[in-house]
């Protein structure tokens, strides 16, 4: 793709109206879903789509996605190698299936990218061991804001943190406070 922003049109016709969730994957390194619409409308808040169909899905595409690097180390200092670090958005995209969360996993330096994530304000941390799919929970994850690294984020930015994982113990207490 040479240009910033790339832009799709899918025609649809669904055969039962209701909601949808448009999940784009496969995207380009540093690339984020900048917006989609639906004929003239934002799906900020939800897709809707009825009997009528043969509107138009328009999704723009960034190529300037905001990059976070850094390197996770035990209480000594050391590196941790293996480890899952994730980037939560303060505000949850609820159109997204990942609500707008990424992770990834750190090298033998115990260092992470996390590239590809849209403007605003995010927070970094990683667990010593969680269920893997807490980490795609928004109401887990807010528990543990005033733990993580913050970062806000433009086009294009790139941010470096310094990440300590949560332990087994407190991220095991915050489980069994959940609803």
């Amino acid at each position: 793709w040479s240009s910033d922003v790339c832009s799709s049109d899918l025609v649809l016709n669904p055969a039962i109206p209701g909601s949808y969730y448009v999940d784009v994957s496969g995207l380009p390194k540093g690339a984020y879903v900048k917006s989609v619409r639906y004929g003239a409308a934002d799906t900020s808040q939800g897709l809707p789509i009825g009997l009528g169909g043969g509107e138009s899905l328009e999704v723009d595409i960034s190529m300037k996605g905001a990059t976070v690097t850094g390197v996770l180390r035990n209480e000594k200092g050391e590196p941790l190698t293996g480890y899952v670090v994730t980037a939560w958005p303060s505000s949850p995209n609820p159109l997204s299936p990942t609500h707008g969360v990424k992770s990834v996993s750190t090298n033998q330096q115990g260092s992470f990218q996390i590239a590809g994530l849209a403007p605003g304000k995010y927070y970094v941390a990683s667990f010593e061991e969680i269920d893997p799919g807490l980490r795609q929970y928004p109401g887990f994850l807010v528990r543990f804001q005033d733990r993580a690294a913050t970062v806000d984020l433009t086009e294009s930015s790139q941010s470096s943190v310094s990440v300590r994982p949560v332990s087994k113990e407190v991220a095991d207490a915050e489980v069994a406070n959940l609803p």
